[in-house]
Protein backbone atom coordinates (compact mmCIF):
# COMPACT_ATOMS: atom_id res chain seq x y z
CA UNK A 1 0.00 0.00 0.00
CA UNK A 2 1.33 3.26 -0.76
CA UNK A 3 0.80 6.06 1.82
CA UNK A 4 1.03 9.99 1.07
CA UNK A 5 3.54 11.44 3.02
CA UNK A 6 2.42 12.90 6.26
CA UNK A 7 -0.82 11.03 5.92
CA UNK A 8 -2.08 7.66 7.73
CA UNK A 9 -4.60 7.28 4.08
CA UNK A 10 -3.58 5.46 1.32
CA UNK A 11 -3.16 7.35 -2.41
CA UNK A 12 -6.29 7.76 -3.97
CA UNK A 13 -8.23 7.77 -0.66
CA UNK A 14 -8.89 11.38 -0.59
CA UNK A 15 -9.99 11.77 -3.96
CA UNK A 16 -12.18 9.15 -3.69
CA UNK A 17 -13.80 10.45 -1.02
CA UNK A 18 -14.07 13.86 -2.46
CA UNK A 19 -15.55 12.41 -5.87
CA UNK A 20 -17.87 10.23 -4.34
CA UNK A 21 -19.26 12.99 -2.05
CA UNK A 22 -19.39 15.83 -4.74
CA UNK A 23 -19.65 14.05 -7.95
CA UNK A 24 -23.40 12.60 -8.66
CA UNK A 25 -23.04 10.50 -11.35
CA UNK A 26 -19.84 8.96 -10.11
CA UNK A 27 -21.43 7.99 -7.01
CA UNK A 28 -24.21 6.81 -8.28
CA UNK A 29 -21.33 4.26 -10.27
CA UNK A 30 -20.09 3.74 -7.29
CA UNK A 31 -23.03 2.54 -5.63
CA UNK A 32 -23.91 0.14 -8.93
CA UNK A 33 -21.05 -1.08 -9.95
CA UNK A 34 -18.25 -0.24 -7.61
CA UNK A 35 -15.18 -2.08 -9.08
CA UNK A 36 -16.00 -0.24 -12.53
CA UNK A 37 -16.19 2.88 -10.81
CA UNK A 38 -13.02 2.16 -8.93
CA UNK A 39 -11.33 1.22 -12.07
CA UNK A 40 -12.53 4.33 -14.01
CA UNK A 41 -10.56 6.70 -11.46
CA UNK A 42 -7.73 4.30 -11.52
CA UNK A 43 -7.95 2.58 -8.26
CA UNK A 44 -7.92 -1.28 -7.98
CA UNK A 45 -10.78 -2.61 -6.04
CA UNK A 46 -8.93 -5.29 -4.02
CA UNK A 47 -11.38 -7.44 -1.66
CA UNK A 48 -10.60 -4.91 1.13
CA UNK A 49 -11.49 -1.99 -0.37
CA UNK A 50 -14.67 -3.43 -1.52
CA UNK A 51 -15.63 -4.60 1.80
CA UNK A 52 -15.02 -1.60 3.45
CA UNK A 53 -16.78 -0.09 0.81
CA UNK A 54 -20.00 -2.25 0.98
CA UNK A 55 -19.69 -1.17 5.03
CA UNK A 56 -20.94 2.79 4.11
CA UNK A 57 -23.81 4.55 4.89
CA UNK A 58 -24.28 6.57 1.70
CA UNK A 59 -26.80 8.33 3.00
CA UNK A 60 -24.58 9.13 5.80
CA UNK A 61 -21.95 10.77 2.91
CA UNK A 62 -24.84 12.43 1.01
CA UNK A 63 -25.95 14.40 4.27
CA UNK A 64 -22.28 15.53 4.65
CA UNK A 65 -21.75 16.54 1.20
CA UNK A 66 -24.87 18.62 1.29
CA UNK A 67 -23.66 20.19 5.00
CA UNK A 68 -21.07 21.79 3.18
CA UNK A 69 -22.84 22.78 -0.14
CA UNK A 70 -25.66 24.82 2.27
CA UNK A 71 -22.43 26.89 4.41
CA UNK A 72 -21.24 28.01 1.05
CA UNK A 73 -24.86 28.95 -0.20
CA UNK A 74 -24.12 26.19 -3.07
CA UNK A 75 -27.60 23.92 -2.76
Amino acid sequence: MVVEPGSEYPIGFSYLVGKAAFDPEFAGALYEDPPEALRAIGIEPTEEILHALSRIDTEAIKDLAAAFDDERGVV
